[in-house]
């Protein structure tokens, strides 16, 4: 998997992944969930990140890779869905629960698995990250409260797409709202 991978991504990319990687296996030794299906996961989420958002498309249409229409206004967050199914087709993943923590890393959704949860935070807080507002605290909640640093990873995604003046994808507020309800139950 890494030896294609690194054929496949560029550079800083394939680094990004294996940074994500290994936060995801830290975080599942903190949290404990199966390591192996974090490293898989982590390495996995962006498999499909190098392609455009027409090669996405196509791709998407090929295979029956169903968008809603608010995925269609939201072409960055593809990848996921067809990083899932490469993990699936290409790299002979069958673990449905690392499949989900791939297909969900872009936006999040409701009820997320703890896997899920760890993929979405690593993938913000890896080292090679660049600072950007509210990382500090995102990495020093991550190991005390997985949900706290999930919203504010999510507040994070949702601060920076208004900036740049892009669609905002629905799913990243339906899991956002899901986690602040559950932790008021």
């Amino acid at each position: 998997i890494i030896k294609k991978l690194k054929a496949t991504l560029k550079e800083s990319r394939f680094n990004h992944t294996l940074g994500v990687a290994d936060t995801a296996v830290k975080l599942s030794k903190h949290y404990g969930a199966d390591e192996n299906k974090a490293y898989l996961a982590g390495l996995l989420h962006d498999s499909a990140k190098n392609y455009t958002d027409d090669e996405l498309f196509a791709l998407c249409d090929k295979y029956n890779i169903p968008l809603s229409e608010d995925d269609r206004k939201a072409p960055p967050i593809i990848h996921s869905y067809v990083g899932a199914f490469l993990a699936k087709e290409e790299y002979g993943i069958k673990d449905s629960e690392i499949l989900d923590a791939i297909y969900n890393h872009s936006t999040g959704c409701e009820n997320m698995s703890l896997l899920s949860k760890i993929i979405f935070v690593a993938d913000m807080t890896e080292p090679g990250r660049k600072d950007f507002p509210g990382l500090s605290e995102i990495r020093k909640l991550m190991y005390e409260d997985l949900d706290k640093a999930l919203v504010a990873s999510m507040d994070a995604n949702i601060s920076y797409t208004k900036m740049k003046g892009a669609f905002l994808h629905p799913g990243t507020l339906k899991a956002r709202d899901f986690v602040l309800a559950k932790g008021k139950n």
